[in-house]
């Protein structure tokens, strides 16, 4: 008498989408909607800074086609390379109005003692 054995095979299921691929998907959700949160306070931000919504829209209306025309002309990255370095300029004036001397170092510890 012969005897068969049958061995069961398992099916391991392969999920479509690994688990740091989910992570991330997550974490955009959340980052989408906290930047839509912000978007009920830029109104009063921009009156905070004396501008209003229409002088900030035209202030800003011709960036994508001069970064589109820098980006063709020029290369890919010059866009980004010029924005990057005008930042940095930008850092050295912002750096020098809210540095703080010692005098209000001294008057800060001492406020936050009391």
């Amino acid at each position: 008498m012969e005897t068969t054995t049958i061995i069961k095979e398992t099916a391991v299921k392969q999920h479509m989408l690994s688990n740091s691929l989910i992570v991330f998907m997550v974490a955009m959700v959340f980052a989408n909607i906290a930047s839509q949160l912000n978007l009920v306070m830029l109104p009063l931000y921009f009156r905070h800074l004396g501008a209003d919504v229409i002088q900030i829209g035209i202030f800003a209306l011709p960036a994508p086609p001069t970064s589109s025309f820098l980006w063709k002309t020029i290369s890919p990255g010059a866009p980004l390379y010029i924005t990057g370095v005008l930042t940095l300029i930008t850092v050295i004036p912002v750096w020098l109005k809210f540095k703080l001397d010692v005098e209000d170092l001294m008057r800060a510890a001492q406020a936050n003692r009391d």
